[in-house]
């Protein structure tokens, strides 16, 4: 089957007469001020909203060259359910969007060109069953571990670190952005006075698949998998080229393939996450599963 790509042009239509907040924004530009060598061109149609990247004066928006409160006044109006995203958009720019976004409850995207090869496309029937078991075994094993879980905060409550977790915006299937979850184990100079136990322990939760725990929340959400590739944070598939970027159309997955381990590179997809790709079967998903858990490589 060929793979199937969609256009950004094709999907989206200018629309001159967005919706802007009913009172006047309260930031103003200064009179002196230099306008913005790049900025964004906005498109709106049946409910998504479209952010493009451009360095013609002429396309940019009036979003162009403001601040978080400009935008975040701007998209709190705005009836878009979604937000679809540039990735030639500026790091920065990315985060503040995805940030905004999640506050007012609209969903966002990186648009890229996908590719349906994948096995949720291939074996619709087969990858419903894998994401029903995910759900239902992230459901247990957060049951089981709750013990684990009031362990952690009464150590970290004691120690006087506020941030137990730690969080990171990653790609998931169909370019979707979600927030993934991970214990905070960096051991700081005040982590080392506070006294040497939490420090080991610290360490140990760093070097264990502990730190990982957090993300069976993303799994109960629908984001990520028991197994899979390799989730991605955005710089890491803004590094990618369009082509290695076509084989994120899928959720990732908190663990790895037992075999082969945690990938070093995150900026490209391995080999043996192609191979994964196009020999995935349930069967052979639910086997590795089980290596994982009986700790077999």
């Amino acid at each position: 089957m060929a793979d199937v790509t969609e256009s950004i042009e094709n999907r989206f239509t200018i629309q001159e007469k967005l919706v802007y907040p009913s009172h006047p924004p309260r930031e103003k530009s200064l009179p002196n001020q230099s306008a913005p060598t790049s900025g964004f061109k906005v498109k709106f149609k049946q409910g998504n909203l479209l952010v493009q990247y451009t360095n013609n004066p002429w396309k940019m928006h009036l979003l162009s060259g403001r601040d978080r409160h400009f935008i975040s006044e701007w998209l709190q109006v705005c009836p878009a359910s979604r937000v679809y995203l540039d990735p030639k958009i500026d790091v920065t720019y990315l985060e503040i969007w995805c940030e905004l976004a999640k506050k007012y409850g609209k969903k966002t995207f990186l648009v890229f060109e996908r590719t349906r090869q994948s096995p949720p496309y291939r074996y619709p029937r087969q990858w419903l069953v894998k994401r029903c078991c995910d759900w239902w075994i992230s459901l247990g094993l957060l049951l089981l571990t709750t013990p684990l879980w009031l362990t952690i905060g009464f150590l970290w409550c004691c120690s006087g670190h506020r941030q137990i977790l730690r969080r990171q915006w990653c790609v998931g299937e169909g370019g979707k952005l979600f927030l993934s979850y991970q214990f905070n184990c960096q051991v700081t100079s005040e982590a080392v006075g506070v006294g040497s136990f939490f420090t080991v322990f610290q360490r140990w939760l760093q070097n264990s698949a502990m730190v990982r725990l957090p993300l069976l929340l993303n799994v109960l959400r629908g984001e990520m998998g028991l197994l899979g590739i390799c989730p991605r944070s955005i710089m890491d598939v803004l590094a990618m080229s369009n082509q290695q970027r076509r084989y994120l159309n899928i959720a990732p997955g908190i663990f790895p393939i037992p075999e082969f381990g945690d990938l070093q590179d995150c900026t490209r997809i391995s080999n043996w996450e192609l191979e994964y790709l196009k020999t995935w079967s349930l069967w052979k998903d639910m086997q590795m599963l089980a290596k994982l858990v009986m700790g077999r490589r």
